[in-house]
Order: C-alpha cells, then structure tokens, then sequence
C-alpha cells in the first residue's frame, strides 16, 4: 500500500512538474526546408506547431544556403524538423548544396537533449526496402543500420552501460528498425482510405483494421492517443518518436505528405472533401506533436514516461483550423459560378457507324449542360503546328475533325434555338516533348539533377514554339468559316501538369538551375565569370538568384497575357495544375498572367480555395478558382449533389471528363473518369448541372 502511494505521489509530482514546465516556456522548433521557400506551404502544420507551445522559426533552402552554419545558431533549436524530398536524395553523392545541408544534419544530429526529425518522401512502391535509402540520416542521429537491424553507432568512451537495460535498449532499437520500415513502405499516400477526395472515392477495405499504437521504454508510435473513426484509422500511424539514451538524443519520423496536409498544396490522395474528417485529421496530428512535446520534456532516468500524456489533454485547435469550412466558404453570394467540361474530340476523326454515334451523342449531351458551359477542349495546336509537332502528318485529318465538331454542334444548336458554348482552346503544353525532341535547354535543379524530358521554365523558345507559334496557326484555321462553323473560342487553358516525365511533372521550388537561367542571371547581373551552381552557393547567392527567376517568371506571364489578349478579345486566361502550388515559377508566372481587372481562373484539385485567397493577394495574384467533380463519383441521383457542394466553396466547377459520358464503359484507369449511371439518370444530371 505504502508502495503504491509512493509511485502515486511521484507520478503526480511529474506530472505537475511537467504542466509547469509547459506553461512556463515555449520550445523553439526549427523546420529546415530542403526544397521549398514559402512556409505557407505548411500552413496548417504551422498553426498546429504553435499551438502546442512550439516556437517556429522556418528555415527555407535558400536561407540555408546563404548561411553559414554558425549564423544558423543550431544550439537555439530544441528541436529541428528536416523537410526531405527527393530530389535532396537524388543529390547527396554529388551536389555541394546537399554537402552542406548534411553537415548541418550531422551536426545537430548528435547533439544531447535535442531532437532531430526528418520528414520523409513519398517514394515509389517499386523499391524494396526503402529504409536503406536513408541510411545516411539514421547515421547521421548515431544508428546504424543494415538490411536486419539497427544498432547504435558508437556508445561513448565515458558512457556508464549499467546505466540503462540494454534487452529493453536492443528490442527498441529492433521495434524501431521494424515500425520504420513499415512506415516508409507503406506511405500515406499508399494506404487504403474510406472517405471521399476530390480525385477518387473512397476504398473497400475486406479485413480489420487494426490501430498501430505501440509504446515502451524508449519508442512510441504517434499519435499515442487517437480515438480515431474507423474511416481514419488506415491513415495512422502519423510518426514515429525514439529516444537513445546513449546519445540523449531525440529522434522523429514522420511523412512529407502530412505536412503540408490541408493547406495550399494540399493532397488530393489523401485530403478529405468531408470537412468533420479533416478536422478530426487535424486534431490527431495536433495529437501528435503536442504528444512530442510531452516526450521531449518528461524523460524519467533515461526513459520514455507516458504519464502527463496519458492523464491529460492537447490544446484546442487554433480557431483558423477549427473553422476551415467557414473560411472556406466565404465566395461573394451574388457571384455568378462557372461551369466548365473538359474534353477530347478525337472522336471526329473517325466515320465508322459506332463512332458516328457517339459523335451525336457527345453533342447532345454538351447541349443538355446549357449554353453557359465551357467547353475545355484538349485541342493541343502544338502538336501538330509547333517546330517539333509529333502530328504534322495528320493536320487534315485534325482540322476536318474540328470542322465536324463545330458543324455538328452549331446543326444541333440551331435546331434547337440556342447559342452555342464557348470554347476554350487547351493545351497539354510538354505533349511533344519526347525523344528525338527532347529539350536543348532542360531543366536542373539545385541538387545538380537533370530533367532531360523537362524544358527549362524560363527557356523562351519553348514557349514560343509550343505556345505562341501554334497559336497563331491554328487561329488562322479557324478564321475559315468551314472550321470553326463561326463557335467562338473565348480562352486559353495552359495545362502546366506535365504528364508521364520521368523525374517530374510539374516546375519544383528547387528547378531554375540550368545554364540557360544561370547565363540569363549572369546577363542581367553584369557578371563577367561563369556562375555555376557551387559558386551560388559560395557566394551566397541563392536568394538572390531566386529573386531573379521569379522577375523573369513574371515577365514571361504578363508576356504571354499580352500575347493571349492580342490574338483573342477579352481572353479568358486558364491555367491547370494539380494544386494551388507556393513553389517560385507557379507563384510568379500566375501573377503577370493576372491583374485586378482581369483575374485568371485556376482549375485544381483543390477541395479548399478562399482561405488561401488572401495569400495569392498579398502575393498579388488575382485568380478565380473552379475545383473537380470526378464522373466516377456520380453513381446515383443523390450524388448530384457534389455539384451544390463543390460550388458552395469554389467560384466553379470542372468536370473531368465530359467526352466520358459518350464512351463505352471503360475497365481500367479511366474509369474514374465515368459515372456508373444510366441515360435515364444522366440526362437528370445534365438538366441538373444546367440549372446551376
């Protein structure tokens, strides 16, 4: 009884120790950016970092660069959270800019009463193993590691063994190597998910699902604490925490993905459309590093203590996460919405019965929507008027084909006693951008990795060539009344997802290091050396050089607006991309495409999108915002309801993909692009979305 009382009484001392300690002072938590310059980025993150009592200081890569690590002042940090991507990986033997992040790594990493963490990639299901491609970080903290085990890597001269279990150290250190390998193998973005997103709907699961929580002497499996719907309970673990009471070093794991969870850029592999879920997705990473805050501070003789943690509870979210859905909502009620069908007509091309049909019945279908929906059509004039057009050889057969579709469309109009829908011209913008055509002037990035499928942004011959040249071209086509049937083309969709590039589909915050943009710094600069990526380094140019290429990014956007509105009166400026990207070329080429009077319009996969508005402002874009309505998700006529939904918090919406609805029943990827409903159903649907 005695005994008991005395164990009581200590865990109650702890724990008022521990609430004194979190009320007297916060923690100040470094995030050390590998890859990106904005923290907007990790918005959601952020909030949630500080409202557990973290200070932050973010740290992007070109303030890295530009410092010396002294200037860093690492031994200010209790904590430092290194955001790791890929392209940081792929760099490691050779860039100097890797060299000196590492040395940053190495030297925080050993460091007593301190905690380092690495957020991780994604990395393709391909690689088995995964764990072993980060071996140098895990070196890095004093683990090694083989394909087996962990084991610590060097225990001190001075370090007195009797002063911990070294069976309980062992069998942590093997959970360790076990639990972390199975998070890093099984990514987020890679588990199995029971709720909707804007991309898919959500996951059959045929087994039990089992909570992975784990605690001992010197591990944890995070959030501890989660008391989670069983439609969220694939997405857990979030992170995994170990102390090595060698060292009295802290170390934490967790997902790039759940980073930047819910803000800008957010996932649509693993963002929810239902607002509950993403709060409650938002409470358990609070859980979580509210829980690493706890752990940090409450070591007991060199060992884990989960008492405060288990007694008492994380903060409340911030008001900004804990209200998402009504900063998200906040679109100006007389704001007319915007409706737009994304399709293909590469039907037209042929004249067999079957297709013939499905012809008429794409164009009935376009009319049923109303004449106040735009027709996105992937017309693609690059490939078949650029310098390297793939197509060149079947123009004809291109241009009778858009000769049937507008005739056929203005009969039926006609018919009908309707105005036909505007067009907007699309273009997939890297489609002839394969062997033997690719790029001259590729892109590099700051790691020194070559993306020879990816052109250089800044390169104005490519924009010229598969932008400004075919749009003059096939204007001039169009101009014949026998083509264009007198339908209006009113914009331009600029489709900047590339598609199937081997390392990258998209411009990265760390893309803008090719020769090209090297010389054309160098050029404005008035430098007379070469300027290559070492001496950006050395010099401490990074930020500097960043500057440059978003001046040169704006420049090409407002080039490129001028260009549009010269050629097309009042042109509708579009612009595709998978999310609302921070990273330097999105940010810069937005805003000299947009200005007050003439915002552009942003199609994403984007759940959310007026919370963010005050940021493209500040950040002096101007841009109306349309998210997706996947086909797939229309199974019944209560779906139809995804069209009130996605309207209630964006100024429109677009569909993916329209053309789909005239096709037959497709049993690959594609079907996630078709809706399961019966004519009956979809000509309901159709009245349906013309009334919105």
């Amino acid at each position: 009884m005695i005994k008991k009382k005395i164990i009581f009484f200590a865990s109650f001392c702890i724990i008022i120790s521990v609430f004194y300690q979190l009320k007297s002072q916060n923690l100040k938590f470094g995030i050390f950016d590998t890859t990106h310059l904005e923290i907007y980025r990790y918005q959601s993150f952020n909030e949630i970092l500080k409202s557990v009592g973290f200070d932050i200081e973010y740290n992007s890569v070109a303030k890295i660069l530009d410092s010396d690590i002294k200037e860093l002042n690492l031994d200010s940090y209790d904590a430092i959270l290194f955001l790791i991507d890929i392209e940081f990986l792929k760099g490691i033997l050779n860039s100097l800019a890797c060299q000196k992040i590492f040395r940053i790594i190495n030297k925080f990493g050993k460091k007593t009463n301190k905690l380092i963490g690495f957020a991780f990639p994604t990395i393709g299901q391909k690689i088995h193993n995964k764990i072993l491609l980060f071996s140098p970080f895990f070196k890095s903290v004093g683990l090694n590691i083989n394909p087996f085990s962990f084991e610590i890597d060097k225990i001190p001269d001075n370090f007195d063994i009797n002063s911990i279990n070294l069976d309980q150290l062992n069998n942590s250190l093997k959970n360790f190597f076990n639990f972390t390998r199975n998070f890093l193998d099984q990514p987020l973005e890679a588990r199995s998910f029971l709720y909707h997103k804007t991309l898919a709907c959500p996951t059959k699961i045929n087994f039990a699902i089992k909570y992975p929580t784990y605690t001992n002497h010197y591990l944890a499996i995070l959030p501890i604490k989660h008391g989670c719907p069983l439609r969220l309970a694939p997405t857990l673990p979030y992170g995994i925490y170990f102390y090595n009471p060698i060292i009295k070093n802290q170390i934490f794991i967790t997902s790039n993905s759940l980073l930047s969870f819910s803000s800008a850029c957010e996932s649509f592999h693993i963002c929810p459309t239902n607002f509950n879920l993403r709060y409650k997705i938002h409470n358990l990473i609070q859980e979580m590093m509210w829980e690493l805050k706890i752990l940090m501070i409450t070591k007991k003789n060199n060992e884990l203590n989960f008492d405060y943690i288990k007694q008492n509870k994380k903060p409340k979210l911030p008001i900004f996460l804990s209200n998402l859905e009504k900063n998200s909502e906040s679109k100006p009620k007389n704001k007319k919405s915007i409706k737009i069908a994304w399709m293909e007509i590469k039907i037209f091309e042929k004249n067999d019965q079957e297709s013939i049909k499905q012809q008429y019945q794409l164009i009935n279908d376009i009319l049923k929507t109303g004449n106040d929906t735009y027709l996105w059509i992937t017309l693609n004039p690059n490939m078949y008027f650029s310098p390297i057009a793939k197509h060149t050889s079947e123009i004809n057969t291109y241009l009778n084909s858009i000769s049937k579709f507008t005739n056929l469309l203005k009969t039926k109009s006609q018919q009908l006693n309707t105005i036909p829908p505007k067009i907007l011209l699309g273009y997939e913008i890297t489609n002839n951008i394969y062997e033997p055509n690719l790029p001259t002037n590729y892109a590099v990035d700051l790691y020194t990795n070559k993306y020879l499928d990816l052109p250089s942004p800044l390169d104005e011959n490519f924009w010229n060539n598969e932008i400004k040249k075919p749009l003059n071209f096939f204007l001039e086509k169009w101009k014949n009344p026998n083509i264009s049937n007198n339908i209006k083309i009113v914009g331009i969709v600029l489709d900047l997802e590339m598609y199937c590039r081997k390392i990258s589909g998209s411009f990265l915050d760390t893309i803008g290091f090719s020769s090209l943009c090297r010389n054309k710094y160098k050029t404005i600069k008035k430098i007379t050396k070469n300027i290559s990526i070492n001496n950006l380094i050395t010099t401490k140019s990074i930020q500097n050089y960043y500057d440059f290429l978003k001046t040169e990014a704006i420049n090409l956007g407002n080039n490129l607006k001028n260009f549009f509105n010269e050629k097309i009166k009042n042109c509708m400026i579009i612009c595709y991309a998978p999310n609302i990207s921070t990273d330097w070329f999105y940010k810069a080429f937005y805003q000299g495409l947009s200005d007050k009077k003439n915002p552009i319009e942003l199609l994403t996969f984007n759940s959310i999108f007026y919370s963010h508005k005050d940021w493209l402002i500040k950040n002096n874009i101007y841009a109306n915002h349309s998210s997706v309505l996947m086909l797939s998700k229309i199974k019944n006529e209560s779906d139809f309801l995804w069209i009130d939904h996605i309207l209630k918090y964006h100024d429109g919406i677009w569909l993916n993909k329209f053309s789909r609805f005239s096709e037959k029943k497709h049993n690959d990827w594609m079907a996630i692009e078709q809706s399961p409903i019966n004519e009956k159903e979809k000509n309901k649907f159709l009245e349906y979305l013309k009334n919105k």
